[in-house]
């Protein structure tokens, strides 16, 4: 919702909100699973596609476990024309891996006002038997119109300020993390502008 306040000179007392409501689309997703499940995650990404078009959105975001392994991208963001949060706010390789089991270092935020030392980490979410690799599975995808067909009288843009990954600290030992995947963090500009 957009507000806009508008104070006359000559009564300064008065003011006068206008508020419009932006049709925004967003879908969590949990795509196929698997390197042969391409095919699949291709058909039901361009079903969330065609359900977030259909719905008469200015803007669409769609975020979760797409399960994509990098050369799905392509696809993605060329033929479907997504863009990929993570890109957009600047590929920082250190928020790239929202799924690694591999054993690292990993530096803890803050207490108070001195630095924790790095320790090693390994997220054995599913024990002794996980296996230890990296990949970015979840992603969060965005499409925005530049004039919708239900509201030609506005256009869009999302932007990107900032992409984080959290829960990806162990809780209580140096191998329990919250999940086997970490979470994303997406700070979101939406600007609408009117002709």
């Amino acid at each position: 919702i957009a507000k806009r306040h508008d104070n006359d000179d000559n009564d300064k007392n008065q003011s006068t909100t206008t508020t419009t409501t932006i049709p925004i689309f967003v879908a969590s997703m949990h795509l196929e699973p698997f390197e042969q499940g391409s095919v699949a995650r291709q058909e039901q990404l361009e079903t969330l596609l065609s359900v977030g078009r259909s719905s008469a959105t200015l803007a669409r975001i769609i975020v979760g476990d797409t399960n994509m392994r990098d050369w799905e991208d392509d696809y993605a963001e060329h033929t479907l024309g997504w863009k990929d949060a993570w890109k957009e706010a600047g590929s920082d390789q250190e928020q790239r891996f929202s799924w690694n089991t591999k054993q690292h270092e990993l530096t803890l935020a803050k207490s108070g006002n001195t630095q924790q030392p790095a320790i090693v980490v390994q997220n054995l979410y599913y024990g002794s038997k996980t296996r230890a690799y990296t990949n970015r599975y979840d992603r969060m995808y965005l499409e925005q119109e530049r004039q919708n067909e239900s509201s030609a009288s506005m256009s869009a843009s999302l932007e990107v300020s900032s992409f984080a990954l959290i829960a990806n600290q162990p809780l209580t030992n140096n191998q329990h993390f919250l999940s086997d995947h970490f979470g994303l963090w997406v700070d979101l500009t939406l600007s609408v502008t009117r002709p």
